[in-house]
């Protein structure tokens, strides 16, 4: 297989070309730095040659990065960076990771000259920001977000993790089946280019969305690629795509499609007859198979082409155990069939589905608004970085998942997925599954029963705000009578649970000691569901717990003027920096939004405990696969 190169993008400061390099260290990572070759060829430093002729430096950054990509690699993987103010991105051909690091415009000031010394340092920042990151907003495929006081070497970890998932991708069982979808004419181009590098099956081009697609470049030089989706009356609009590798027919213009004659002067491909109905109903399951029926009674050459697409929008647990419910859709079976629930609340079936029943897979084009801070970005819960994992390999037969509210943002899909396949677990994912915080209770019932029994979901990992909610309400076995949990594991007819987050506090107090720091006293901060876990680990180790505060009271009056250690088990509530004792360390158990702990005392982030923990969580995981 073709190496694959990876194009990494981002402000100076954040670390794009370090991690890079160390990733390089990896036998089958290559590495090129586009700044070091251009000042290589010219005889000079990049920062003299902007500061002589910027336009000119813009251009040999194009050049240089047009022959880089022309020459072959005999390594797998191709880690090129180019300078922040790079222009010249490729607009097919390379992979895309967009890199940002807290705290990256003191080491922008400090890195190099100014660029705009006419302007002042905070007008020289936003002309930054404006002018390189909607650029990179759009390109991208991946987005890798630095948090404080996260070391490099992790960084650099994500990073090669990443580009080996989408190398892996190319060649894995997802890739043939799925589709890209531009959300309009703007993203054609791009949508062929994910497609031609990720080896994917094609692009879906629908007629309401893009009614002039036959007329675009990439759909007429690629024509095999194109999925054409109708989804207008205008019948005809399908014939202006003879060369398309498959069609897919919305049942609402069956009876158009059907008199017009269209089929009769097309050879038959794969046709998806597709029904969006706006709310789970098994009733519209049963009339796409009679519309099937009659498509293939006046076009019979078409029969073994169809494939049925049921994509209605399902709003509640006890709609999606209705409708999974019925054969077709919970087991594989002969029946050409794509069940795709449509909504943010159940994208997470997918991946389980396309493993075991759909014929289709379907990823969006460029990152989810939700990973762009909301500025730039499509409004999906699933983008291709939450997919890449999904994809790579042989599709996933069996599952664990993170249960929680928000879920989004964690990363544990990709430290899960990384575990499972250097363990030689080729066919494990990962899910992150939404549980909103006002879920009733029924509702969450019936979710953990629709997980374990119709899912064979291995096991979950449960975060806020439902740690505690879990276990007082008697939802799952507790042998170990904990106040609150983390990790539940499906034993064949019941859920049962554990806390390895204590396993994780033991690990970041050792992280602490490795580091010659003396165990002493120690105040926490936040008294949620990870609390009990970390008061455990401390009094049962050589620290001793010297005060534990709620975030939502703050400190409080009786709070220790001086410890040793801090703990916020918190998150970045204002609360938890207000008052804080004088410490020696701060620790913060998360990784987004983590703020610079106030006094520059020794600062670990949740990395250490999260680690700890995952890896104690799939030990407990297993223990069910072994039992059966």
């Amino acid at each position: 297989m073709s190496s694959l190169d990876v194009v990494v993008v981002g402000h100076r400061g954040t670390g794009k070309t370090t991690a890079a390099r160390v990733a390089s260290r990896i036998d089958h990572i290559e590495y090129i730095d586009l700044d070091a070759r251009i000042a290589d060829a010219e005889g000079m430093s990049c920062a003299d040659l902007v500061s002589r002729d910027e336009p000119r430096f813009r251009e040999l950054e194009g050049e240089h990065m047009r022959e880089v990509l022309a020459t072959p690699s005999s390594s797998a993987i191709r880690i090129i960076a180019p300078g922040a103010g790079c222009e010249h991105l490729p607009e097919r051909g390379a992979l895309i990771v967009w890199m940002t690091r807290d705290g990256w415009e003191r080491k922008a000031k400090r890195a190099r000259r100014r660029l705009r010394p006419e302007l002042s340092w905070d007008d020289e920042l936003e002309w930054m920001k404006s002018t390189r990151e909607p650029r990179w907003a759009k390109a991208a495929h991946f987005k890798i977000d630095t948090p404080h006081m996260r070391a490099l070497e992790r960084t650099s970890w994500e990073l090669e993790a990443l580009a080996r998932l989408a190398y892996d991708a190319r060649s894995g069982e997802v890739a043939p089946k799925t589709y890209a979808v531009p959300s309009g004419a703007w993203q054609i181009a791009r949508a062929f280019a994910d497609a031609e590098l990720l080896h994917l099956a094609g692009v879906e081009l629908r007629s309401d969305l893009a009614p002039h697609a036959a007329e675009h470049p990439s759909a007429l030089e690629a024509p095999e690629l194109v999925l054409a989706s109708l989804r207008t009356a205008d019948t005809g609009w399908l014939e202006g795509f003879p060369g398309a590798g498959a069609f897919d027919v919305d049942v609402t213009f069956l009876d158009e499609l059907i008199a017009s004659g269209a089929l009769g002067r097309l050879s038959p491909r794969r046709l998806l007859l597709s029904t969006h109905p706006e709310r789970a109903d098994l009733a519209d399951l049963d009339a796409l198979t009679d519309a099937s029926s009659r498509l293939t009674a006046a076009h019979p050459e078409w029969a073994a082409e169809v494939v049925l697409k049921y994509a209605p929008r399902v709003d509640t647990w006890s709609e999606l155990a209705a409708l999974m419910a019925r054969p077709e859709l919970s087991a594989p079976s002969p029946t050409q069939l794509t069940f795709l629930p449509q909504g943010d609340a159940f994208a997470w079936t997918r991946p389980w589905l396309v493993g075991r029943i759909n014929r289709t897979n379907y990823v969006p084009v460029g990152l989810s608004a939700w990973r762009t801070g909301g500025a730039y970005g499509q409004p999906t819960p699933y983008d291709l970085q939450d997919w890449i994992g999904h994809m790579a390999g042989p599709a996933p037969q069996v599952f664990d998942g993170l249960l929680g509210d928000p879920v989004q943002r964690s990363v544990g899909d990709l430290w899960h997925r990384c575990a499972a396949r250097d363990a030689g677990e080729v066919r494990s994912g990962y899910i992150k599954i939404p549980i909103p915080r006002d879920t009733s209770s029924e509702e969450m019932d019936r979710a953990l029963d629709v997980l374990g029994r119709t899912f064979s979901v291995r096991g979950l990992s449960v975060t806020a705000p439902h740690k505690r909610r879990l276990v007082e309400r008697g939802a799952v076995r507790n042998p170990e009578r904990l106040g609150a949990a983390n990790t539940l594991r499906w034993d064949g007819d019941s859920w049962t649970c554990t806390d390895t987050d204590e396993v994780g506090m033991r690990a970041t107090l050792a992280a602490l000691e490795a580091r010659g720091m003396s165990p002493g006293d120690v105040a926490v901060i936040g008294k949620g569901g990870v609390s009990p876990a970390v008061v455990r680990a401390i009094r049962a180790s050589a620290w001793r717990l010297a005060h534990h505060a709620s975030a939502r009271e703050g400190w409080g009056e009786d709070a220790p003027a001086k410890v040793t250690l801090v703990v916020n088990a918190a998150g970045d509530a204002d609360n938890v920096y207000v008052g804080s004792p004088e410490r020696e360390a701060w620790v913060d158990l998360h990784y987004t939004g983590v703020r610079r702990a106030p006094g520059w005392p020794t600062h670990l982030i949740g990395d250490t405990f999260f680690e700890a923990q995952a890896h104690a969580q799939r030990a407990f995981w297993a223990r069910q696969r072994a039992s059966k």
